[in-house]
């Protein structure tokens, strides 16, 4: 129960800070998806909420978020990815990550700092289809120093999760 609880609060943290740039939030509310969480914020009461839908993965030992996406709605209602990864990595080789059986592909990161790298894009239909088409998703990110870290992601809730981000 302590290594979901500490995954639990890794993953708010991500959902609120991927929240707290649309607007301050007063109140929250999460529901569970299998794998897969929907994160609401209202930034003042009677407020329109603002949803993400996300997933996180943390290493081993349950200290570090290793990886993270949110799924959220703009304001022109398109859908945008945003992913975040642990600080350290090789920003030119981005993140690798392959939708089963698609072929890998290549995301750039927008961002690396001391604390995460990160990036966001808006989601395509096709690429929409692919992810949920997806036998398996799997990627890589690529540290500084030492071997690539190949992370498999579940998808066990993720049209469920994105299908009631869509409702809110």
């Amino acid at each position: 129960m302590q290594a979901a609880s500490r995954f639990n609060q890794l993953f708010a943290a991500l959902a609120v800070v991927a929240i707290s740039q649309i607007a301050p939030a007063t109140a929250q509310e999460t529901t569970a998806f299998g794998n897969w969480q929907v994160n609401c914020a209202a930034s003042q009461e009677g407020a329109a909420k603002a949803c993400s839908a996300g997933q996180a993965v943390v290493t081993a030992d349950k200290k570090e978020l290793l990886f993270g996406w949110q799924w959220a709605f703009n304001a022109k209602n398109a859908l945008v990815a945003t992913l975040r990864t642990r600080p350290g990595l090789q920003q030119d080789k981005g993140i690798l990550i392959q939708f089963k059986p698609k072929e890998p592909s290549v995301i750039l990161f927008r961002e690396c700092n001391a604390e995460f790298c990160e990036t966001a894009f808006q989601v395509t239909r096709d690429q929409l289809a692919d992810v949920l088409g997806a036998s398996d998703i799997k990627l890589a990110i690529f540290p500084v120093e030492g071997k690539p870290i190949s992370i498999k992601l579940p998808t066990k809730g993720l049209k469920e999760a994105l299908q009631a981000l869509k409702a809110k």
